[in-house]
């Protein structure tokens, strides 16, 4: 975890994502603004703890980075997409109930809504992608977490990601491949509405 950047601003917003690439061109984009970034950890567990120490009641939380996309959501690589709700990506009969419904996300104007699920690790059995694609549109190891960790202390939620690959047997190698180029991307259509959103706070 890395430690918060000075701003000449006091920070109105956290801007987190799971590991430092996915962040590397919105410091660029978003440079002098009050914005505090925050890399929280990869995975449930690391992004759960980066998220309890860092989020702050009251301050906008704002979660980006890289999803896969699951079959049956029609998202291409390279699109953009911002969190509707996020859930964790299991049968709920198999959860205890307060871990089986899903968690609501503030969605940012001009990007379709999705549903995200948290998985352990990445999923690449095609037939089990197809499964989780019933009840999710895109996959994301750590948004459940961070989501929750916002909830608790009632800071405001939204999230923005980039698909970098399909969900399934060749998920791993797209994302490779993609994962710095959709992340850019991702980068320079956030960054206005960023700046649109900290005119409000």
């Amino acid at each position: 975890m890395t430690a918060p950047e000075p701003s000449p601003n006091p920070p109105k917003l956290v801007l987190c994502a799971a590991f430092p690439p996915e962040l590397e061109a919105l410091r660029r984009e978003l440079a002098g603004e009050p914005v505090e970034f925050r890399v929280l950890g990869v995975g449930l567990v690391d992004s759960a703890l980066g998220a309890g120490s860092t989020l702050v009641a009251g301050r906008p939380a704002l979660l980006v980075g890289t999803v896969g996309a699951y079959p049956p959501s029609g998202l291409e690589i390279g699109a953009l997409v911002t969190a509707g709700s996020l859930a964790l990506a299991a049968d709920p009969a198999e959860l205890p109930d307060m871990l089986a419904g899903g968690l609501p996300a503030i969605p940012v104007d001009g990007f379709p809504v999705v549903r995200v699920g948290t998985t352990l690790g990445v999923t690449v059995d095609d037939a089990l992608a197809a499964r989780l694609g019933a009840r999710h549109d895109v996959e994301h190891m750590e948004g459940y977490a961070v989501a929750r960790a916002a909830a608790r202390i009632g800071a405001p939620f939204r999230a923005v990601f980039a698909v970098a690959n399909a969900v399934g047997a060749r998920g791993r190698a797209e994302w490779l491949s993609n994962h710095r180029r959709v992340s850019d991307r991702l980068a320079h259509e956030l960054a206005p509405r960023v700046r649109a959103l900290l005119a409000t706070l």
